[in-house]
């Protein structure tokens, strides 16, 4: 048979309000509290005055890692890590048609690292990617049943990878030293995000929202950590550049509120 690809969330990251989380996409259709801001900014045109929340969802990754290779079964373990993905929102109603929002949060992030020895170090021993965006919004109440809103995106990006380089051979059959490559980067991207909300009565309202592609030219460095054991043996450091895809996303959301306290 033949694989396909998951298209799964990958390091996509849409923990961004407490309540989200619970709700996961429901929130792009209720939109009635700020973090609509990262879920569906048309949704703060419910919001009277002034509304602000900040917050932060702790990630624990851990997984295992079963392998065969030429050399029998290899397992590892990632290392145990909390990573923080924290969020602040601030909306403004400034007319009876017209709000102004902004948003901080993540989009995207990753970190996991392995054992500095196991089978995969030559490819990667260490990840950490975090991204940070600002997304100053305008948000219009065409009536009292729609409305739309438009945001910037402004992203940094900052990435750092460790992996191991192979050693020489000292002779055959018994590999020498590895050697160890840190590449360190950074950049900045630019985007856009649109939203639709449509609030049908009390009790049903839905959300559309669409977030652009990011696409992020980061700089850096790349550091050769030179091996006591190999004198003489050295590697010079380098300039480091890269181009990041990020992709764009669509979500549609369908709340259900039969109760003040109760929604689906």
């Amino acid at each position: 048979g033949m694989a396909s690809s998951a298209m799964a969330e990958g390091f996509a990251l849409t923990e961004w309000s407490a309540r989200g989380l619970g709700l996961a996409s429901g929130m792009v259709g209720r939109a009635d509290d700020v973090s609509a801001i990262a879920y569906n900014a048309a949704g703060i045109t419910q919001l009277p005055g002034v509304q602000v929340m900040g917050g932060m969802g702790l990630i624990a990754p851990m997984g295992t890692l079963s392998l065969d290779t030429k050399y029998g079964k290899a397992e590892t373990t990632t290392k145990p890590a909390v990573w923080a993905a924290p969020h602040a929102y601030a909306s403004w109603q400034l007319n009876d048609s017209l709000w102004l929002g902004l948003g901080v949060f993540s989009r995207f992030g990753l970190g996991n690292s392995y054992d500095q020895n196991w089978t995969g170090r030559y490819n990667l021993y260490s990840v950490n990617l975090q991204t940070v965006s600002a997304v100053p919004t305008l948000a219009w109440k065409i009536n009292d049943m729609f409305s739309v809103s438009a945001g910037l995106e402004i992203m940094n990006v900052n990435l750092t990878t460790e992996q191991k380089m192979p050693g020489f051979v000292s002779f055959p059959g018994n590999f020498g030293i590895d050697n160890d490559v840190q590449v360190q980067a950074s950049g900045w991207g630019v985007g856009g995000h649109f939203g639709l909300h449509a609030r049908l009565n009390d009790q049903w309202s839905v959300g559309l929202a669409y977030k652009t592609q990011v696409t992020v030219n980061a700089y850096g460095e790349a550091k050769h950590e030179q091996n006591s054991l190999l004198p003489g043996v050295s590697f010079d450091d380098c300039d480091a550049h890269g181009t990041v895809q990020l992709p764009d996303s669509l979500a549609l959301g369908v709340a259900y509120k039969p109760l003040d306290n109760l929604s689906f």
